[in-house]
């Protein structure tokens, strides 16, 4: 009930609004397309969403970061150093990258010994921790 009720506010956020624009039918199919990229990154945020609620369960104080700012002229971004550029990379971030491979490693197993029950749901944690890791080290390079 729970994934059903997430498709529903997803149809309705991205759907309805291209239905304005649009051909229901294909936005329709682009839903069915990009779900199963938007449950991957939910689950490849779930290492940094367990981590705030630890922090926050045990009183850990952090600071604010606001959304980094884009210096936008005439149309183009100028690139700047930004204050809120990440200078370093986390440690989550090499753990993500851990998982990403271990799942990795499930998916290859799965395919080499013909247990494909899970690989779908292991291809998906490898996509969803490889994508955000592979994307916080990238944001932390000088």
């Amino acid at each position: 009930s729970g994934l059903a009720a997430l498709a529903l506010v997803y149809h309705v956020g991205n759907v309805q609004s291209l239905v304005r624009q649009g051909s229901a039918v294909r936005a329709t199919l682009r839903l069915l397309a990009m779900f199963p990229f938007f449950l991957s990154m939910s689950i490849g945020l779930s290492l940094h969403n367990s981590m705030a609620v630890i922090q926050g369960w045990v009183g850990k104080k952090s600071p604010f970061v606001r959304t980094p700012k884009i210096n936008v002229q005439r149309g183009e971004p100028v690139a700047s150093v930004s204050p809120y550029r990440i200078r370093s990379t986390a440690w989550r971030t090499g753990i993500e990258l851990l998982l990403a491979a271990w799942f990795g490693a499930a998916v290859g197993w799965a395919l080499m010994s013909g247990e494909t029950l899970f690989i779908v749901f292991h291809a998906m944690m490898m996509i969803g921790f490889g994508s955000i890791g592979v994307y916080s080290w990238w944001h932390s390079r000088p």
